[in-house]
């Protein structure tokens, strides 16, 4: 097994390599947050990968977009499986949460997966919750007239606001949220402040993963501005300036029971392509 900080370019076409088989195999897409693989900070251990010989056979990745908790996806190659890798790379992350203080892991398989699913609670994790993921049919939608405007996050005192706004609107602690954005200000990350006549009043958040694709997320509106249609003019200012500078590919992802913004969502030309099931676990 190899764990070290970042993730070298050799390792990142090795993960999408092994990725490519199980998708192969299973019929289903998985979900490895490919945008931020590209980013990895060199300063911390966020992939362990297991190798025969020089071939990758099982790869898992955190994620951590809050302190208290981490995200984790993995996979092992169709030909290894039942040989216990994917416990033997969860047993060395759990340590490398543990040590980062984090009492919360999710683990994330897609929703059609009955292994994945038996997996995970042969592992003693508990379902909590499914996404659905989106992508954008390429049409860029007319917005109403709005004073509306979109600033990029510059300098802390606006990521505190940005970090404010967005505890605000998912019920999390400013002070983690803050150290998170900063924590993930990489390369393609840019990070917006919604405003209406110079207030802030929401954000939203683009990966662009290269000048074709991008990802959104931590995309919302402060609940006394909601329900005026502003969101839809903000999304869609967000997918204009994109289609500008030549993004063609745009995905987001929203929690199924949020009808409300899978609504916005789909009046802005996303369509669900796949699911995913969340399941958690405590450290503790």
């Amino acid at each position: 097994m190899v764990v070290e900080p970042g993730l070298s370019e050799e390792a990142y076409l090795s993960v999408l390599d092994l990725a490519k088989r199980c998708q192969k195999h299973d019929g289903l897409t998985l979900k490895i947050n490919e945008p931020f693989l590209r980013t990895r900070p060199a300063y911390e251990v966020n992939d362990f990968l297991y190798y025969a010989g020089d071939r990758l056979i099982g790869y898992l990745g955190l994620h951590q977009f809050q302190m208290h908790e981490v995200e984790l996806t993995g996979m092992v190659d169709p030909a290894y499986r039942r040989r216990g890798i994917f416990s033997a790379l969860v047993a060395e992350a759990r340590q490398e949460i543990y040590e980062r203080g984090a009492s919360v892991l999710i683990f994330i398989t897609p929703q059609e997966s009955i292994s994945g699913k038996h997996c995970l609670q042969s592992l003693g994790a508990t379902y909590s919750f499914s996404e659905y993921h989106m992508q954008w049919d390429g049409r860029v939608r007319q917005a109403q007239p709005s004073s509306l405007t979109l600033r990029s996050a510059e300098g802390d005192e606006d990521f505190k606001r940005v970090a404010h706004i967005t505890a605000a609107c998912f019920e999390m602690d400013a002070e983690d949220v803050h150290t998170s954005i900063m924590k993930s200000s990489v390369p393609g990350m840019n990070r917006y402040l919604i405003e209406s006549q110079g207030e802030p009043i929401g954000t939203i958040a683009v990966q662009e993963i290269d000048q074709r694709e991008a990802f959104l997320f931590g995309f919302c509106i402060l609940e006394a501005y909601r329900g005026k249609g502003l969101g839809r003019v903000a999304l869609t200012a967000t997918i204009a300036q994109l289609s500008e500078r030549g993004v063609s590919s745009i995905a987001l992802e929203v929690a199924a029971e949020n009808r409300r913004a899978l609504t916005l969502y789909e009046g802005c030309g996303f369509s669900v392509v796949r699911a995913n099931d969340y399941f958690k676990q405590s450290l503790e």
